[in-house]
């Protein structure tokens, strides 16, 4: 199940002065939000209609609307399933771990159902398809999935290549054009990606993020970003981000196919 309230917190440190506003109004009158018009709920967090639905944009929702669905439907599961996100080492048994981590398994994937951009994603792939050449560029706990995307891509004959250091990604790019591309996959705002985003767009290569919804830095150096779901665990491990981003990837992989007329799955 998609959650709104796990979401708002989770970037609440991100938000602007308005923002906070509105997300402390949610987060304390989460029920009474799900009954309230667009205006009921600006007057009562003293801001402004426009405010409230920048405000489900920026949560990556189509608007107040699909907030207020979304909002309901987490309330419901709440009641019907009240059991915690968070996994507890030493106090919860092996039953109980393993019911959290299938949950939030599902969570996560169903956060991606919710939060992803169709048409952007069909976009994103398309640009990719018109490459030559692409340089992937995953730091820290990323680089595994990096690798993991570079064997998809390979089957697809395209000439892929994986760096996760920026003196490599320097000398690679020098001899990159604007018929290349790079695709950075990253969690939050990764200063390392941040300087990879910039060495891209200083040789006029174009440029894919994949990451979590908290990199609004690395939205506005992109040409693309794709986001997938954040993670929902109290854990640093990429439990649940690693899958959502796992979907993300697999989606894109078999869009190229569609795109080259590759039938892979035969």
């Amino acid at each position: 199940m998609f959650s709104v309230l796990e979401l708002i917190r989770r970037r609440y440190e991100h938000f602007t002065p308005v923002e906070l506003k509105l997300a402390d109004f949610i987060l304390e009158h989460p029920e009474d939000v799900t009954h309230m018009t667009v205006q009921e709920i600006s007057k009562e967090s003293q801001t402004s209609d426009a405010a409230v639905i920048r405000f489900s944009k920026r949560l990556g929702l189509s608007g107040i609307k699909s907030l207020k669905v979304e909002l309901a439907k987490e309330l419901h599961s709440i009641n019907e399933n009240p059991l915690s996100s968070n996994v507890q080492i030493v106090s919860d048994n092996e039953s109980k771990i393993f019911q959290k981590v299938f949950q939030n398994t599902l969570r996560v994937l169903h956060s991606n159902d919710t939060l992803v951009d169709r048409k952007n994603l069909s976009d994103v792939t398309k640009l990719i398809a018109k490459k030559e050449r692409v340089v992937l560029f995953g730091a820290g706990e990323c680089l595994p999935v990096s690798l993991d995307f570079q064997s998809k891509l390979i089957e697809l004959d395209i000439p892929v290549f994986v760096v996760n250091d920026l003196t490599t990604l320097r000398s690679r790019l020098s001899k990159f054009t604007s018929k290349d591309c790079m695709i950075t996959i990253s969690t939050k705002d990764n200063p390392e990606i941040m300087k990879a985003l910039r060495l891209a767009n200083e040789h006029s290569v174009g440029t894919v993020s994949i990451t979590d919804g908290n990199s609004y830095r690395v939205e506005r150096l992109s040409d693309y970003t794709v986001f997938f779901s954040e993670e929902v665990t109290n854990t640093n491990l990429m439990m649940t981000s690693r899958i959502g981003l796992y979907m993300i990837l697999d989606i894109i992989f078999i869009y190229l196919a569609k795109y080259k007329k590759q039938n892979i799955l035969s």
